[in-house]
């Protein structure tokens, strides 16, 4: 890997061979292209079990995209290591094109830093000097390897280029490091090998060359200071970008160095060289910039006018390179993320000899262009076939926004991501793009306080380890995207789980329940167990699942009392359809802004054992979401209008003959649930509310964004519900309310919730006037 701050030769000869200043200009050259920090096109880990692949492609997602970093990279080695079976991590890189691409390959033996020691000029360090010097390296040099870390190879060469560059910068132009490892079955003892040679201090700096209006100000190399190789190197190279953006795009600058008479310093108790520093310029001839024009899509003129590249100014390709970020920045504001953004240049002669170069933004469609690398960064836990059949798109197919943002809107819609983003790069070629959908996991573990819920998310009930040590590596129960919910109510037990990534289009649900209820009328238990699968569609925007479902009811009646509720034992089978259509988008922060929700639930069911008895349970809801008004922060302003509608029809037996549980309750914030019930006498003269076999409800509510925090809001709503024995009695009598809710997410969204006030406007019914709930996820 190139050193993290690129030094330009310093020829140290008098006089200089003809050759040697084109050597120093081809080094500087070349290190310069080295410190603009190419992207990460493509990184791979060599063969390895496909489970090891899976999880090494996750983490090395994180550099695809950005910037090659030695930082980054030393992350991704580290990570690397810790997977099962890696051992020590080495990297090759390759150019390709406008960035890098990177091979991981590890030896399989996992080892362990027992010590560093250190040897300077052929003196051992006592290990409280060794402890100290290596601090200072940590500190300044910023090396990776130290007692008790992880031991990799990249980071060993990272680790000497670093101490050599840090003793380089101090003065010791000449230093030299070797690494010596001994090895053994798990451990590694590491011994720098430090040859420091003289220290160089500047005398004098000259700059010589530059065209008249241009300083020579803001140099860091300076008389009566040590000489620091990356202080020379970064001189020279804003020397040469002062030059370019004053007109001299073909401008070079060439470092001398003289030797002048060796001193011994006392204080350094070593030789010490001194150097005449001379910055040579040659301008090359001046450029001006001629036309600027955009092609492939329209920019609008004041957009043009604002770009850094001005016609007849002083051309610079720094300032094309500027100009280009504007124009991309400008297209990411109106919905264009598009990166793929050409500058071509045509450098002419005018007949007075002046160069003038016109340069053309040429902004190519990504319709044009095919998926060579699909990544997902940032799934810590969740596997990545899950992700892929949330995905719309495939490598080698042409790039499709919609089917990115289709993508992006499944994983948001899955639950198990807080964040979901995409990221679109040039790949290697232009007529090639990468595509990483960066994610936020939320925690597998949540809770519902309310309904006393405990809730499982993202795990593989199906992957019991083998050996205990598999619960150290994490690889028990995540990743799958299944969810198990435990429900632990006083009259109301319950385990259910879900998984929809049983392949690309298969879906399944379970669950068994138990529930009580016991008022003035009668007591009732029944216990139910589903089951089933079905399918999905569009990423999930789409399902439909057929459950079977066995039910055990027993119910006893008191006081005599006569209500039009089944009395005695009975066990019931039943087929169920839950049908779901999602065709709704969420912002950044998972809220719903724009589109519809419908649903229909079809229950058909009869007694298998007891009094004959045969009904149909429907249940129909539809939600709209209707943006108004979109803040700086990518929130919504929404108005949202929501309605059910259930109703029990019984074919054979009359409506007495249903569980109590089938008759139904509507739902209106303001009202209690026995509120919004059908009222019958009892022989004590009291009465009691029971559901009826129809019931509506609905909701029109405001929802307003606040500008602290995620996902917090305010809404204004209008709740209604109706409730009767037939349909046309749903008219009769309505219950309405008015109310302000306030949805609150605390702590990164940990703590999750909403709390309500609301007035009821029927007079006759007992006010719940505030109510909520409260959840969260660990």
């Amino acid at each position: 890997m190139s050193p993290r701050r690129p030094i330009c030769a310093l020829p140290l000869s008098r006089p200089p061979l003809v050759w040697l200043p084109l050597v120093c200009l081809l080094l500087c050259g070349l290190a310069a292209s080295a410190f603009a920090a190419p992207r990460v096109l493509d990184a791979r880990l060599d063969d390895s079990p496909a489970a090891v692949r899976d999880a090494a492609r996750a983490r090395l997602a994180e550099l695809i995209g950005q910037p090659l970093e030695p930082a980054a990279l030393a992350a991704a080695v580290r990570a690397l290591g810790q997977l099962p079976g890696v051992g020590g991590v080495s990297v090759e890189q390759a150019r390709v094109g406008p960035g890098v691409t990177l091979e991981f390959s590890h030896d399989g033996r996992p080892r362990r830093v027992a010590d560093v020691r250190y040897v300077v000029d052929g003196e051992a360090l006592v290990p409280d000097a060794g402890w100290r010097l290596h601090r200072r390296l940590e500190a300044g040099a910023g090396v990776f390897l130290s007692a008790g870390e992880r031991h990799h190879p990249h980071l060993l060469a990272r680790d000497r280029a670093s101490i050599t560059e840090w003793y380089r910068d101090r003065g010791h132009r000449d230093a030299a490091v070797a690494v010596d490892v001994a090895l053994t079955d798990d451990l590694a003892t590491i011994t720098w090998r430090v040859r420091r040679g003289p220290i160089f201090r500047v005398e004098r700096v000259a700059v010589q060359g530059l065209p008249e209006g241009i300083e020579a100000t803001g140099l860091r190399t300076v008389a009566e200071e040590l000489l620091s190789a990356a202080d020379v190197e970064r001189d020279r190279r804003v020397l040469t970008d002062r030059l370019c953006r004053a007109g001299h795009p073909r401008a070079a600058v060439q470092v001398t160095t003289h030797r002048l008479a060796p001193t011994v310093n006392a204080v350094e108790e070593a030789m010490t060289e001194r150097l005449a520093v001379t910055f040579d310029a040659t301008p090359g001839p001046p450029v001006t910039t001629g036309r600027v024009q955009i092609v492939g899509r329209r920019v609008p003129w004041p957009i043009q006018a604002r770009l850094a590249l001005v016609e007849g100014q002083p051309f610079c390709p720094a300032v094309v390179e500027q100009a280009r970020k504007q124009v991309a920045a400008f297209l990411r504001e109106v919905g264009v993320p598009d990166p793929r953004i050409g500058a071509h240049t045509l450098t002419r002669l005018r007949p007075d000899g002046q160069r003038v170069t016109s340069v053309t933004f040429d902004i190519r469609r990504l319709a044009d262009a095919h998926i060579e690398r699909v990544w997902f960064a940032g799934n810590r836990v969740t596997r990545e076939d899950v992700l892929r059949q949330l995905s719309a798109v495939t490598e080698g197919e042409l790039y499709r926004q919609g089917a990115v943002d289709a993508t992006v809107q499944a994983l948001r819609r899955s639950g198990l991501f807080r964040r979901v983003s995409a990221e679109v790069i040039e790949g290697s070629s232009p007529d090639r793009v990468f595509l990483t959908f960066r994610l936020q996991e939320r925690e597998a573990l949540g809770f519902d306080v309310t309904n006393a819920r405990l809730i499982l998310r993202n795990v593989d009930i199906m992957a019991w380890p083998e050996d205990f040590a598999a619960f150290e590596q994490g690889r028990a129960f995540r990743g799958a995207g299944q969810r198990v919910d435990l429900t632990g109510q006083p009259d109301r037990q319950s385990i259910a789980g879900r998984d929809d990534f049983v392949t690309r289009y298969v879906v399944t649900r379970s669950a068994l329940a138990r529930q009580t209820t016991s008022n003035a009328g009668f007591d009732a238990e029944w216990w139910t167990l589903t089951a089933g699968g079905g399918l999905k569609l569009l990423e999930t925007s789409i399902t439909a699942v057929l459950l079977g479902e066995l039910e055990y009811v027993t119910t006893t009646a008191k006081g005599g009392a006569v209500l039009p509720v089944f009395e005695g034992d009975r066990i019931t089978g039943a087929a169920l359809l839950d049908a779901r259509l999602d065709l709704t988008r969420r912002d950044d922060e998972r809220i719903q802004y724009v589109g519809v929700e419908a649903g229909l639930v079809g229950r058909f069911g009869g007694a298998l054992d007891g009094a004959e008895s045969t009904w149909l349970d429907t249940l129909g809801r539809v939600r709209v979401h209707i943006p108004i008004w979109r803040t700086r922060r990518g929130q919504h302003l929404v108005a949202r209008f929501s309605a059910r509608n259930r109703a029990v029809f019984a074919f054979a037996g009359e409506d007495a003959d249903l569980p109590a549980h089938r008759r139904l309750f509507p739902q209106a914030r303001g009202y209690s649930r026995g509120d919004l019930g059908l009222r019958f006498a009892l022989p004590d003269g009291d009465t009691l509310d029971l559901g009826g076999l129809h019931a509506l409800d609905g909701t029109i509510e405001l929802r307003i964004p606040l500008p602290f925090g995620r996902r917090n809001a305010l809404s204004p709503f209008v709740d209604a519900a109706s409730v009767g024995d037939a349909p046309e009695e749903l008219r009769e009598d309505v219950a309405t309310a008015v109310g302000l809710a306030f949805a609150f997410s605390f702590f990164r969204e940990r703590i999750e919730g909403v709390v309500w006030g609301a007035f009821p406007l029927r007079e006759d019914a007992d006010a719940t006037y505030v109510g909520g709930s409260l959840g969260g996820n660990f």
